[in-house]
């Protein structure tokens, strides 16, 4: 329980944060700076570390599909308290909620394709591609629908962070850095599930981060998360239903209860510092920045799941941190 009560506290602490710089913004929209500030560099750093945590922890589930809805549905009962209260004192606009219903529905093909990517891959193969094809999204959604600036540095940051994860996700004795295997008969179709999972996780993960950064402006972040994560617990249901018994929900509970308690706190607090980013940043700086997460992603699936990472996944580790530097600094 003393891991709960700690969650509780980290969140509470944030949201007091978010919660006055976001009712400043709702005064002045044009209060987001168009660069990298120094705060949301500090919230992407601590969320980076929480988000390769808890991708690592459902990575050594048993069955990801049934530990991820465990992990939402522990999130939502454990934090109802705190919720309920911050939604009388904090009541959200009508304007809200149409985002809320457009982000619980892609997270939850976001919680759904990521499971399903991690039955076929590693982690330091899933992680960098899934993340890697919302880095290539995020700016082009965000300049185009949102109608942010990006300056050629921030771009030159984006290509340095997108040739480093094509690096990480590149296998062993492949020469094709995504090690994709295409049919001869059928060039459109990819043999390798786990890579097109990963695929449709990126997609879902720039479409929701393009949706977030308008939903914030009209919740606060914490109720906005809880929220998302409602709907995504009950969207996600639906998906594995069908394929899986009464035991099999009760033994994943059983076998890993202390993993999806902590699990949940990681993730969490580890999108919800996303959030509160995003009330001070653009998207198209945030999303790729938070990129930084993959290395942390290598290193723990070589210390824990004995993955070891060859020369070409070291050196995109390191293109990919250098390229978060150089949009951490832009201008």
């Amino acid at each position: 329980m003393a891991i709960n009560r700690e969650a509780l506290t980290v969140e509470l602490t944030f949201e007091i944060v978010s919660r006055r710089h976001w009712g400043h913004q709702r005064a002045d929209s044009g209060a987001i700076g168009q660069h990298m500030t120094g705060l949301a560099i500090a919230l992407l750093l601590f969320s980076a570390l929480a988000h390769a945590s808890w991708n690592l922890l459902t990575r050594r589930s048993g069955n990801p599909e049934l530990f991820t809805w465990w992990v939402c549905v522990s999130s939502v009962v454990l934090l109802a308290p705190l919720a309920a209260w911050l939604f009388g004192q904090y009541p959200p606009s009508r304007a809200a909620w149409p985002y809320v219903g457009a982000t619980g529905l892609l997270h939850t093909l976001y919680f759904v394709s990521l499971a399903r990517a991690y039955k076929y891959g590693e982690l330091s193969f899933i992680y960098p591609l899934a993340r890697g094809t919302g880095l290539v999204l995020i700016p082009v959604l965000g300049t185009t629908v949102l109608g942010e600036y990006v300056s050629p540095q921030a771009l030159l940051g984006t290509g340095i962070i997108l040739f480093g994860l094509l690096s990480v996700s590149r296998k062993r004795g492949t020469p094709n850095l995504m090690n994709v295997n295409l049919r001869i008969s059928n060039p459109l179709r990819i043999s390798n599930p786990g890579f097109r999972y990963a695929i449709l996780t990126g997609i879902a993960i720039a479409s929701y981060s393009i949706v977030d950064k308008s939903g914030v402006e009209h919740m606060t972040p914490f109720l906005y998360m809880y929220m998302s994560m409602a709907i995504s617990s009950a969207g996600l249901f639906f998906f594995i239903v069908k394929g899986n018994r009464f035991t099999d929900f009760k033994t994943e509970l059983l076998v890993h209860r202390k993993a999806i308690v902590i699990t949940g706190c990681l993730q969490f607090t580890s999108y919800t510092l996303v959030l509160s980013a995003l009330t001070l940043s653009p998207v198209s700086y945030v999303g790729p920045f938070r990129e930084i997460g993959v290395v942390l992603g290598v290193l723990l699936g070589w210390a824990f799941l004995k993955e070891r990472p060859h020369r070409v996944r070291v050196v995109g580790s390191i293109l990919i941190a250098l390229g978060a530097i150089t949009i951490a600094v832009a201008p």
